[in-house]
This record gives C-alpha cells, structure tokens and sequence, in this order.
C-alpha cells in the first residue's frame, strides 16, 4: 500500500465516502460489545446518526469545524472532524481508519491536521473521547500532547465510567 493523504471534504465523492466510513465506525463500535452496543444506541441511535450524516457539512463549517478524508491508493481509508463548541472550543469526532488501513498512521495524521485546523481557526481548547477499551487511540491522544480529564458534555452516568475524557490547551505555546 502506497502513501497517505489527507483532503478536506466539502462534498462530492468524498463526503459520499466519510459517510461511508462514519457507518463502517458505527457498526464497528455496536458490534465490539455490549458495553460498545450501549455507547453505539446512547450517543448515536440509527435515526439520530442517520440525521447526523445527512447534515455533516453544515454540522462542521468552519471556521472551527472541518470534515477531512485520508486516502491511500486513491481509496478512502480514515476520517475525522471538528465539530465547534460554544467558548471557542472544538470536539474532536469520528476519527476512525478502516481495518485494512490501521497501523500505518493515519489516525495520527488525521489528528494532527485537525489540531493543526483548531489551532488556525482560533479555538482555544480542543476535546475528544474515546472508549477506555481503546489502548492505541489512549496512547496516540497521550502522545499528541493531550490530558486526560473528566466529562466535559452531559454524559448518561451509566456510560460516563466506559469513556476517557481528553482536552489539549492550543493556546499554550
């Protein structure tokens, strides 16, 4: 497999294929296990996630929100994107690599082109949150320059033990 690139969707054959990967990333995670089943139908019930997709652009408009694709060989193998949030701040979302693709630094890529995107839009703080499960994405968050830290939306408190909470300060120098 050749190298990997990154392009900012705004719609097209892209946006028809970071919807696609947005259903590949739900179906992965509600067949992980149960615990992953009952995140999956919490935050993201197969008609709120539908609407979800069909609202994405609009959803992530910049200035803070971006949806970007990367691709290999001219196929597309990863997404993900800022959404804004209020205070000048923006969350990380949906950050997922095909299983073909994973272990050749995309996700990393991904997510240093989004902090980059942040970091230029003016946001002062960046957000995500991933399943404690997830060793490698853990890692990777630690490894970006993020903290851990607690909830930072409304979380149902059954599922807020399941979750790891990061933030990254992109004012600091």
């Amino acid at each position: 497999m050749g190298d990997i690139s990154l392009h900012t969707v705004s719609g097209g054959a892209d946006l028809i294929d970071v919807r696609r990967l947005c259903w590949e990333y739900r179906a992965f995670l509600h067949c992980l296990s149960p615990e992953h089943q009952k995140i999956t139908e919490t935050f993201y019930p197969e008609d709120k996630y539908g609407q979800l997709m069909a609202n994405l652009l609009p959803h992530h408009a910049p200035p803070f929100g971006v949806i970007l694709v990367a691709k290999m060989d001219g196929q597309s193998i990863g997404c993900g994107m800022i959404q804004p949030m209020q205070d000048g701040a923006c969350e990380i979302k949906r950050v997922f690599v095909d299983a073909r693709a994973r272990r050749k630094g995309a996700a990393r890529l991904i997510c240093q082109e989004l902090i980059a995107h942040a970091r230029a839009a003016g946001a002062g703080r960046l957000f995500l949150d991933t399943s404690k499960e997830f060793q490698a994405a853990r890692a990777l968050y630690l490894g970006l320059g993020f903290h851990e830290r607690g909830p930072y939306s409304r979380i149902p408190a059954d599922i807020a033990p399941l979750l790891c909470y990061f933030e990254l300060n992109l004012s600091a120098a």
